[in-house]
Parts: structure tokens; C-alpha cells; sequence
């Protein structure tokens, strides 16, 4: 099997951070980065044990038998169409605050993409966990898979 491929198998096992998929007798590794293009706390909310799923190959361990999958490279990646956007104004929902900034959901939808309002952007205002915002769409690095959200942009 060569990096790119698509295989098919069934998930045999779900832990934290990765699920397991038998594909023809190699116990296959997908890990909780390679589920989905959105952030999945759970992989468990993503697969079911028995479930078939087909995934691109990312490599091998031809010792240890293992493969590592990606369910996420079978899929189009939904920063391509954002960067189209740089520049709209744009609603969402607070999802996380930090000392260096606030993380805002612009999908309205529970897996939605979510991007950072940088603390020099955010116009100072209090907000909270829950608050819906709008802010305007600053800078899409698909590179390093982020987005930057200005809501200071956004007022004038």
C-alpha cells in the first residue's frame, strides 16, 4: 500500500484519541487529527465500531504491521472555499476564550469552522463563551489549517 491509496476496512476499536480499522488483517490507525478538517474531541462522535469506512493511506509500519489513515484526505478541504472570503463580514458563536485571543464558530452547526480573534481584534468588548459575534474574515493559512477573525474589522 502506498501513501495516497484508498483502502477500505471496518472499525474494530475507538479510544481517546484514535480509532482502530482492520483493513484485510493490518490493524489500521486513524488518529484524532486525521477524522475530520473540523476539530473532533471524540472520535467516537465521528465512527462506530463495525462501521466500514474507506480512508487514504498515510503510511506503513511493515514491522509492527500498522497502517495510518486519513478519513480527512478523502474529503475536500473547507478552508479552500473560506480563503475565497477574505474580507466578509461574517456571524458566529464564541466558542473559547484565552489570554491570547477568543475562538469564534462562523457555521452555525456544532462541528462548524472556528477561528481566532487575535486579543488585538477583538475591539476589547467583554464577551463570553456562547455570545454570538460578527467579525470579519482577516487571513486563511491553509499551510498551517487556521483562519484569523477581526471583530475590531468588523465595527469600522
Amino acid at each position: 500500500m502506498r501513501p495516497g491509496q484508498a483502502v477500505t476496512g471496518t472499525v474494530t476499536g475507538i479510544a481517546d484519541t484514535v480509532a482502530f480499522v482492520d483493513v484485510d488483517g493490518f490493524t489500521a490507525r486513524i488518529r484524532q487529527p486525521e477524522l475530520a478538517w473540523r476539530w473532533v474531541g471524540d472520535p467516537s462522535s465521528v465512527l462506530a465500531v463495525g462501521q466500514e469506512v474507506t480512508a487514504a493511506v498515510l503510511g506503513a509500519d511493515l514491522v509492527r504491521e500498522e497502517l495510518y489513515l486519513s478519513l480527512k484526505a478523502t474529503e475536500e478541504n473547507p478552508l479552500i472555499h473560506l480563503a475565497d472570503r477574505i474580507g466578509e463580514l461574517v456571524d458566529g458563536v464564541v466558542t473559547k476564550l484565552l489570554p491570547f485571543g477568543l475562538f469564534v464558530r462562523i457555521e452555525d452547526r456544532p462541528d462548524g469552522l472556528e477561528g481566532l480573534v487575535p486579543e488585538a481584534e477583538s475591539a476589547g468588548e467583554a464577551v463570553q463563551v456562547g455570545d454570538p459575534l460578527t467579525v470579519r474574515i482577516t487571513e486563511v493559512d491553509l499551510a498551517r489549517q487556521r483562519f484569523l477573525l477581526s471583530r475590531r474589522r468588523a465595527l469600522g
